[in-house]
């Protein structure tokens, strides 16, 4: 099922200039109990006409028509004149009804009705039936969604915290709480700091704590995926020491895999979850994908690469903007950057929309920057493919400059060591030499520094190529693999080019898990008697043979069984 425009058909217009009028003919008589039946049943044709499930090929006409007639006058002048819940409740349901997904009308409606409005919602959220109360938080959540004013969403943010209703720190809300969590969530869209400071760290963290199980019906799965958005946008917001639990429980639940099922249906413009008559905004969506993307949350996203690239070329009403804005945040990462780069048509959207849109016009040139830079390391590879055939891959390398450095920028420096060790390069000392007086590189010139250029000596093979292999033959023979040996060997040389003899015996290999007292170990240290600090590749020729040395005496004197 999906989301119709709305727009295709003016066949019921003239039944809502007659309900309004009809309405407005008898709304003085409410005090009468017999005018009551009549004006229900106006409200009712009014909301059939404004219902997208009921005239899917009018609605979004019918509602302009409505404001254009006085409705919301009428209606409010209506509900002031009874005493009787249902029909107010089918007054505040005919207002929510008449600003769903209607920012425009619903700025309208509050700039010459905005105090009557909310004084009626918060009358029958104060003192309404339960199915009044509903109506009430479904038009608080149609005026959240349209984006009220500051004012407005504190109001509404104010009286939908007073119905959530947690048991037990589970999901099982009743209607009102689940209705009050909508509103929270989609004020957090807009004004994260209300939602904030109505419900509190403390409670938030209980709304995303979910069962052992994954959530499995339709109504779980979506009342996960409405409280990750709320804690999304409140931590893109908020206080992040004081937020670090609803951060972790955020990362570690269903939220992500529920936010690209849903991502997926907002652009096919249907349900989600299936069958459940909701409809997500995929500019809403979009946004807060930027918003996850700003607090780390990149890779999780992986799957939006090739549906957020959809909603530019597929929607409008300020869509496509958030959908490029979170396209930028998100391909700081570099697989998402490469899920990006393999959109060869939405290459050409972007073609046509950069000299309209800057933010297309950015993602472009972004786009192109990086490829470049990335074309440029895959030619040094290739070119050197002899010297490096152990190398990272350009993929690889790119994660780990993305990792210091914006991808389009420069990686400074200072953080040598630590780019060094996720490579890793050894020793640092000579990397760092062979920079002289750089203090900064950019993606390009850090790739061909790694594989080498004809006019650039390559870490990687004059430093790496041959101990690749050796620490390949170490983790045969049971030992660690070259990133922990690099470590060690830093950590125990403090980071000089040379590894102390008494450094290795006391503090490398027991770093590495291995005794320092056997034959073996005696026979090996021998050898190095009066010997200078190790190189790192002295040292890892050495360390090769003693772990091939362990192995075959293992293999002559298999260790005891335990008692």
């Amino acid at each position: 099922m999906a989301l119709p425009e709305g727009i295709e058909s003016d066949r019921r217009l003239e039944e809502v200039r007659q309900g309004v009028k009809s309405l407005h003919d008898i709304s003085d008589k409410l005090g009468d109990k017999l005018q009551v039946p009549r004006a229900k049943n106006y409200l009712q044709q009014l909301v059939d006409c404004i219902s997208p499930n009921r005239n899917p090929a009018g609605y979004r006409l019918c509602q302009e028509e409505l404001s254009r007639v006085g409705g919301p006058g009428v209606l409010l002048h209506a509900a002031g004149q009874t005493d009787n819940d249902l029909l107010r409740s089918l007054v505040l349901e005919t207002f929510a009804h008449m600003t769903f997904d209607n920012a425009g009308l619903a700025a309208s409606v509050l700039g010459e009705h905005g105090d009557g409005l909310l004084r009626a919602l918060r009358t029958s959220l104060a003192d309404g039936s339960v199915p009044e109360r509903l109506s009430a938080l479904l038009l608080a959540q149609a005026l959240a969604v349209a984006e009220a004013p500051p004012a407005v969403l504190e109001v509404l943010a104010s009286e939908a915290e007073r119905f959530l209703d947690l048991k037990d720190g589970s999901h099982g809300f009743a209607q009102l709480g689940e209705a009050a969590l909508d509103v929270l969530a989609s004020v957090s869209f807009a004004h994260p700091t209300a939602a904030i400071e109505n419900l509190g760290w403390s409670k938030m963290a209980a709304l995303l704590e979910e069962r052992d199980s994954p959530p499995e019906s339709g109504t779980e799965q979506l009342q996960v995926l409405v409280c990750g958005l709320l804690a999304a946008n409140c931590l893109a917001a908020g206080d992040g020491s004081a937020a670090e639990e609803v951060h972790n429980r955020l990362a570690s639940g269903s939220f992500f895999r529920l936010y690209a099922q849903c991502l997926a249906a907002s652009v096919a413009r249907e349900a989600w979850p299936q069958d459940s008559n909701t409809y997500h905004s995929p500019r809403r969506l979009a946004r807060v994908a930027s918003r996850l993307a700003t607090l780390g949350f990149r890779r999780e996203l992986l799957p939006a690469m090739t549906l957020l690239p959809r909603i530019v070329e597929g929607f409008g009403d300020g869509a496509p903007v958030e959908a490029l804005k979170a396209l930028k945040s998100l391909a700081a990462d570099a697989e998402c950057l490469e899920a990006l780069l393999m959109e060869e048509t939405f290459r050409e959207t972007l073609d046509g929309l950069h000299r309209d849109l800057p933010e297309a016009r950015e993602l472009l040139s972004y786009m192109e920057l990086v490829e470049s830079a990335m074309a440029a390391g895959q030619s040094a590879k290739a070119a050197q493919a002899h010297e490096n055939p152990m190398a990272p891959s350009v993929m690889q390398l790119t994660d780990i400059f993305g990792n210091f450095s914006p991808l389009d920028g420069r990686m400074d420096l200072v953080h040598l060591a630590s780019i060094c060790a996720a490579v890793p390069l050894a020793p640092a000392e000579a990397v760092r030499r062979s920079l002289q007086s750089e203090t900064s590189l950019t993606l390009q010139s850090f790739l061909e520094h790694v594989y080498g250029t004809p006019t650039i000596l390559g870490w990687w093979p004059s430093l790496m190529e041959e101990l690749a292999s050796l620490a390949a033959s170490t983790v045969g023979a049971g030992g660690p693999g070259l990133g922990q040996l690099v470590a060690s060997f830093e950590a125990a040389s403090g980071g000089r080019s040379g590894l102390p003899i008494q450094e290795l015996h006391d503090v490398l290999l027991p770093s590495i898990g291995i005794e320092t007292d056997g034959a073996v170990i005696e026979a090996k240290f021998a050898e190095l008697h009066g010997s200078a600090p190790l190189s790192f590749k002295d040292f890892m020729r050495w360390i090769a043979d003693l772990f091939v040395r362990l192995e075959a005496e293992a293999a002559v004197s298999p260790p005891a069984p335990p008692a």
